[in-house]
Parts: C-alpha cells; structure tokens; sequence
C-alpha cells in the first residue's frame, strides 16, 4: 500500500532536484507524517567540480526548493533549517525539514515542472528569448532574495561564451583529475540512468560517441589521443563551441553581494532552480555551464586545479580570458551559469534513484 504520508509524497519530488553528475548526494531520514532529517553529503573529496563543496551546496538548494514547491502541492508550507553537525556524520550539510498545513494553500504551478526539468546538451535555436519568457524567467530567479540574471545574448556575447568554453572544455579533456569524475559520471549505451548521466544524453554523435567510450576505458588511451591525435577537437566543437552558438541566451546568475558562506550558495541553488523550473514551464531548454566559473574559484584562492602544469598553465589562460568578458564585480558575485534556448525536451535523460533507495541516516552510504 502506498504511504499517503505528506512527508513521503513531498520526498517522493524533492528526490528530482538537479546535483552534479546526477550524484544526488543526499539521504532521508523520515521522522513523522510532517518531518525528515537530510543529510546532503560534500563530494568535493572526489569531484573535481565541487570546489569546496559550493556544488554540493548549490544542489542543496535546488532540493529545498523543489520540496518547497512539491510539500504546496499537499496543502503544506515547508519550513527548513540548517542543523548543527553531530559526532560521526560525514562531510556535508544537515537540514530539518517540516511540512506545516495551511488552509486553502495554493499550489505553485512550477511544482508541476520538477520531473520534467531535465538538461538539453545539443544545440538549441538561436532565437531570441521571448519578452514575456525572459520576464518569467527574471521573475522567477528574483523571487528568491538577493539574485539578479546577467543576460549574455548578443551575437558577440554567444561568440565570446563559445571561445571561453572552447578553452574550459581544453581543461576538462585533459586534466587527469577530471577523467576520474567523468568516469564515475558517464554510464554507456544507456538513453537513461538513475545515478549517472547517459551517454546518449550528451550531444555527441555515434562516431565521437564510439572513439569517447573506446578511449576512456584507460587514461593512457585518453592521454594518447590528446596528445597526437587531436582528440579533443571533435568533442569540443560538439559539446562546447557550437551548442555555446546555437542558443537563445547564456546567463550569470548573481548574488547582490559576494557569497561566502554555505547558506549564501542554498538561497543561490534555490533561485536556480525556480529558473530553471521556469524555463520549462515556458518550452525553453536549459544546460549548466559552471565549470569554467568553478575554475575561477580554484584560481581566486590559490587553489591547483590539477598537478599537470600544462592544465595549470591553460587555467591561468581561461581565468584572464573571463576577467577580460566580466569585471570583478560580476566574477566575485556569479554563483552560476547556463545556456538557454527554444527547442525540444532531452531525448534521453538521467532520472533518479527511488525513494526507499534514498532513506537512511548519517551512517548510510553515499552515491
């Protein structure tokens, strides 16, 4: 018999939040028909992209939203906070969550869009954003306090975004750091995946897709084609360069003061995914494009992205590379960006790991 549970149903949607990677690094721990626990693991340890786990923090976020917006279509409000860390939990976040009923409560329609939201790699039509979309979208991302969107949709700001992505995805082929977490990330011959990312899903095609999968197998196989084949040129052309041309608009999603804290980066998920709810809502398809930001954060604070003073040397390039597109003033308040334009739904997608898969307390093994 299904459980009827409010706090279930809610769960049952928060699960469809965006992470990196599709790692979901998060475990319930359901405490009564209106509360749970969760505990939202740091993968920075072990993912190159979650800089001091800003990432983890970022998708944490985006889960409060998303059970904010499902527990409105229960009759409930969801009341959350964050919990002091107790002896023997792992590296990570801890929130309360509670469903507290309120009479003729409304549903918020972008509830209806969490587990249709998904990411559209391939290249998108380069018609600009509707009026009225673009308006949504401000409002949306605003709704939350303290964001604002920086839009980057001249011909020339999609031709400088397709030039900075170009040298980002130099980095991420080649770095050995990163091969590791795409390896974890990628599961091949699959069109869907409930704890990684499908390579069907990636805008590549067959031929790319078939020299991708033979090559990453061993790292020297990767090494080897980087080196003397030109590996990187085909990937980068289809995955960064051309999708960066083809779209309506890119985006910086801005703190109104620099964020430092990991609460500063939940208020920042949670607007990022009231946006990205949003653009749903609206037909208009959304892909991330944080890494080179994440990149900057590393090179801000001193930090090596990988022991390769090639890949050193290449970071350093794409960092003065970003200084020259945005002042400090928008470097030091960006906490995420993404592409976005009209076009079809993803053909093939990561889903989610079940609920009952996802339940468990601070000792329970994370993804």
């Amino acid at each position: 018999m299904r459980n009827t549970w409010p706090i279930v149903e809610v769960l049952r949607l928060a699960r469809w939040a965006p992470s990196g990677d599709n790692g979901q690094p998060w475990r319930f721990s359901i405490e009564g028909r209106l509360r749970a626990v969760v505990h939202v693991g740091d993968t920075s340890a072990r993912v190159l992209y979650d800089y001091r786990g800003r990432a983890s923090w970022l998708a944490a976020g985006a889960l409060v939203e998303t059970a904010a917006l499902a527990a409105t279509m229960t009759g409930h409000r969801l009341d959350w906070q964050l919990l002091p860390a107790k002896p023997g939990d792992p590296p990570g976040l801890t929130l309360g969550f509670d469903l507290v009923p309120v009479q003729g409560l409304e549903m918020d329609a972008l509830a209806l869009e969490i587990e249709k939201r998904s990411v559209q790699r391939r290249a998108l039509s380069g018609r600009p954003l509707q009026d009225v979309h673009r308006l949504a979208l401000e409002q949306a991302a605003a709704s939350v306090p303290d964001t604002e969107i920086l839009w980057l949709d001249t011909l020339g700001a999609k031709a400088r975004m397709a030039g900075l992505l170009w040298h980002n995805a130099g980095i991420r082929l080649t770095a050995p750091e990163a091969y590791a977490t795409h390896c974890k990330a990628i599961e091949w011959g699959q069109r869907y995946s409930q704890d990684r990312i499908p390579d069907q899903s990636l805008g590549l095609d067959p031929l790319a897709l078939a020299v991708m999968r033979w090559a990453m197998q061993r790292w020297e196989r990767v090494n080897f084609l980087n080196r003397y084949g030109a590996g990187t040129v085909l990937p980068r052309i289809e995955l960064d360069w051309w999708p960066a041309l083809r779209c309506a608009a890119h985006f910086v999603l801005l703190r109104k003061r620099a964020p430092t804290t990991a609460l500063d980066f939940i208020t920042s998920g949670r607007s990022m995914q009231r946006l990205w709810l949003a653009a749903e809502q609206c037909g208009v398809r959304l892909q991330p494009e944080i890494t080179p930001l994440v990149f900057y954060w590393y090179h801000k604070e001193g930090v090596p992205v990988s022991q390769d003073p090639g890949v050193q040397r290449r970071v350093e390039s794409l960092c003065e590379r970003m200084r020259r597109m945005w002042p400090d003033a928008v470097l030091e308040r960006a906490v995420f960006v993404g592409r976005l334009g009209y076009g079809p739904s993803a053909g093939a997608r990561s889903l989610r790991h079940e609920l009952h898969a996802l339940q468990g307390g601070a000792g329970s093994a994370w993804i």
